[in-house]
C-alpha cells in the first residue's frame, strides 16, 4: 500500500506533460557540467604550459646574460693582452711578427657548459651569430697557437723557418684579429637589446 501510494505520488507529479521538460532540463544540466569539467581541465593545461614556458625562457634569459658577461670579460681581457700587441704592429713603421701569445680555451666557460641550450634560443640570427663568434674564437686560438710553433721553428737551429715567414703568418693573422673583433662588439650589441627586449617582457607580464 504505501510503495503504490508512493508511486502514485511520483506519477501525479511527472504526468505525461512534464516528463519531457523534466528529461530535457537534466539533460542540460548534465551537458553543463560536462562542458565546465572539460574547460576546467583546459584552462588548468594553458596554465601549465605558460608556467613552463615561461620557466624556459627565464632559464634562455640567463643563459643570454651569461655569455653577454663572459663576451665582455674576453673582449677586454683580448684587447689588454693582444689587441694592444695588434695596435703596436699596425702602428710600426715596418712590419713585424706577432710575438709569442699565451692563450687557451678556458675563457669559454659560459658557453661551453650551456651549449645544449643555445638550440632553444629563438632568434635564429642571434643563434647563428653565438655559434660563429665562439668557433671563430676557438680558431683564432688555435691560430696563435700554430704562430708560436712558427717561433719555435724559427729559433731552431738548421730550420726553414724563417723571419719573414713570420711576418707573412702575422698578416694573415691580422685579419682573423680585426674580424674576430667586430664580431665581439656585434654579439654583445645584439645580446644586449635582447636582454633589454626580455626585460620589457618581463615588466608587462606583471602589469
Amino acid at each position: 500500500m504505501e510503495l503504490e501510494f508512493l508511486f502514485n505520488v511520483i506519477r501525479g507529479l511527472l504526468d505525461e506533460s512534464q516528463l519531457p521538460e523534466v528529461v530535457f532540463g537534466g539533460f542540460i544540466v548534465g551537458v553543463l557540467a560536462l562542458v565546465g569539467v572539460l574547460l576546467s581541465f583546459f584552462l588548468t593545461f594553458l596554465g601549465h604550459c605558460a608556467i613552463n614556458r615561461w620557466n624556459q625562457q627565464s632559464v634562455i634569459r640567463g643563459v643570454l646574460q651569461a655569455l653577454c658577461e663572459e663576451l665582455k670579460q674576453i673582449r677586454e681581457f683580448y684587447h689588454a693582452e693582444i689587441g694592444v700587441v695588434w695596435d703596436e704592429i699596425k702602428q710600426s713603421a715596418e712590419r713585424t711578427p706577432m710575438p709569442r701569445t699565451s692563450i687557451s680555451q678556458d675563457y669559454f666557460i659560459m658557453y661551453s657548459s650551456n651549449a645544449n641550450l643555445i638550440g632553444q634560443i629563438q632568434d635564429p640570427h642571434l643563434r647563428r651569430k653565438i655559434v660563429r663568434t665562439y668557433t671563430l674564437l676557438k680558431v683564432l686560438i688555435e691560430l696563435y697557437k700554430i704562430n708560436n710553433m712558427f717561433w719555435d721553428q724559427y729559433e731552431k737551429p738548421r730550420d726553414d723557418t724563417s723571419y719573414s715567414d713570420l711576418i707573412n703568418y702575422a698578416q694573415h693573422l691580422e685579419n682573423y684579429h680585426d674580424g674576430i673583433v667586430v664580431l665581439m662588439g656585434d654579439l654583445i650589441n645584439m645580446l644586449q637589446k635582447e636582454l633589454s627586449r626580455n626585460r620589457l617582457l618581463v615588466f608587462l607580464k606583471f602589469w
